[in-house]
């Protein structure tokens, strides 16, 4: 199936960038040898319309699994970062480790910035060796036995951050020292969570902006919307916990990031920019003022943030956590599911009823923040580029408006 790609005036390249067998010929390309290159796959976007594309792909080399970014910019000439000898030394330490000989080059024909994994342009610490990684923590008091040193890639966000698995614990390595900051807190905060169960912190270290933490045996709800009481639980407990200095998490946060979608909807899907702008004027509009009715909120809670456990689920990924009205949980989680696990509005409202049954009541603002959650996440079909990403889109936009007629 040809997945559809929108045009760019100003980024001509995203034709090829998206264009899986387009990339599965630059790739091999840039690998420089001779390899067996299996099929390509886009698995994330980070794009603003005429300014910047990053592409994250996975790819079958040689039977294994790696991972290559593309960079493209109208404004910046790329082809100087893969020139610039201030990687050097990060491109010796991934030797060996990398599929290319080169893992940081510049291609003329795609017109594209590429880099192989272990190597990220933002990330140092990728490039460390599992076993330099390891005497780091083993001098922080981890306890890593020598033969369980193999990392393992559990989620990679191009230029941004990137969690992995050594042994029995968990890395998170971040490009921004805010982001850094937030994943510090986020660990401090876990501590003081009582008997609410999530992953403790073991580590940071600051000149590799990394944190590590434990890893807890366990995997997300295959089916999220039949764990909506127990997620309920979960978060009654949360938000009974009294936590000082959290970052507000208001409704204009939410307003920004829908208008940031609606934005980047309105340039790949022009078609639905009529109705995703009043969606968000309809927001804006309603709009609530919690005042100081706010409670120790996860900040980004969906089904993927709880790992079930005998025992019960374990929350888990604090990186924003901060105060919030009680209703951004609940309805954040409801909304996550549209399109893929609740086809509308109807099946995010039965999901949204077991969350209010295992939290004991029924915050204020719940169909607003619902309707918010589903919008600004209206960027992610394409951002994950499914297959069928436009007719997500509109899904998505429509729950929007179905929501707001709630």
């Amino acid at each position: 199936m040809r997945v559809a790609i929108p045009p760019d005036e100003r980024l001509p390249q995203i034709a090829v960038l998206l264009d899986a067998d387009a990339m599965a010929r630059t790739l091999a390309r840039s690998l420089g040898r001779d390899h067996s290159l299996g099929p390509v796959e886009v698995r994330y976007i980070r794009y603003r319309p005429g300014k910047n594309l990053c592409v994250h792909y996975a790819v079958d080399v040689d039977g294994t699994e790696q991972h290559a970014v593309s960079m493209a910019s109208s404004k910046y000439d790329l082809s100087l970062d893969a020139a610039d000898p201030v990687y050097d030394a990060r491109i010796a330490r991934v030797a060996g480790r990398a599929p290319a000989s080169r893992p940081l080059l510049y291609d003329a024909d795609a017109r594209a910035l590429l880099q192989w994994l272990p190597f990220d342009i933002d990330m140092p610490a990728l490039a460390e060796p599992p076993s330099a990684l390891r005497e780091r923590l083993v001098g922080c008091g981890i306890d890593i036995p020598a033969d369980r040193a193999e990392l393992t890639l559990l989620q990679y966000r191009p230029r941004r951050r990137a969690a992995l698995r050594l042994g029995d614990h968990v890395l998170k390595v971040y490009r921004y020292d805010r982001d850094f900051s937030d994943g510090v807190a986020g660990l401090a905060a876990a501590r003081r969570l009582g008997s609410l169960r999530t992953a403790q912190g073991e580590a940071i270290i600051d000149d590799l902006r990394l944190t590590a933490q434990e890893w807890l045996p366990g995997a997300p709800p295959a089916r999220r919307a039949e764990l909506a009481r127990e997620a309920g639980e979960v978060l009654r407990e949360l938000h009974d916990h009294k936590l000082d200095d959290l970052t507000p998490l208001l409704p204009s946060h939410r307003l920004d990031a829908a208008a940031t979608a609606v934005k980047l909807v309105s340039a790949i899907a022009p078609a639905l920019t009529q109705r995703a702008q009043n969606a968000l004027g309809e927001l804006e509009r309603r709009a609530p003022e919690p005042g100081d009715a706010l409670v120790t909120s996860h900040g980004d809670f969906h089904g993927g943030q709880l790992l079930e456990l005998p025992g019960g689920p374990a929350l888990i990924d604090l990186d924003l956590l901060g105060s919030a009205p009680p209703a951004l949980d609940l309805a954040n989680y409801a909304g996550h599911l549209i399109p893929k696990d609740a086809p509308d509005v109807s099946a995010a409202l039965t999901v949204l009823d077991g969350l209010v049954e295992g939290y004991g009541r029924r915050p204020r603002w719940l169909e607003w923040y619902l309707a918010a959650s589903i919008l600004r996440r209206a960027r992610v079909p394409f951002r994950n580029f499914e297959p069928d990403w436009p007719e997500q889109t509109e899904s998505m936009i429509g729950a929007a408006e179905a929501a707001l007629r709630l």
